[in-house]
């Protein structure tokens, strides 16, 4: 997980988004929350649905693709990362 700031290049920033979660690797199991579980965080924090704030970037090189979870205050990444 990677916590990332938007720019013009990702289409979540296209919807409004400032900041965003990207989760590259889906096999990871040691971590403390799920994308299911931070998604559900954010939801609740800011008030969204789950398809207003979820995206998928591109494959690069046949990997799978990234999976972006977005959000528009950063005092949110602070409430994750207190959740952890």
């Amino acid at each position: 997980m990677k916590f990332i700031k938007l720019d013009g290049r990702h289409t979540l920033y296209k919807r409004g988004y400032r900041y965003a979660y990207v989760f590259k690797d889906y096999k990871n199991h040691n971590r403390l929350l799920t994308e299911y579980q931070i998604a559900e965080i954010i939801r609740t924090a800011e008030g969204l649905n789950w398809f207003d704030h979820t995206s998928y970037g591109k494959a690069v090189g046949g990997r799978r693709r990234p999976y972006y979870i977005g959000f528009n205050k950063e005092s949110t990444h602070t409430l994750v990362q207190l959740q952890m």
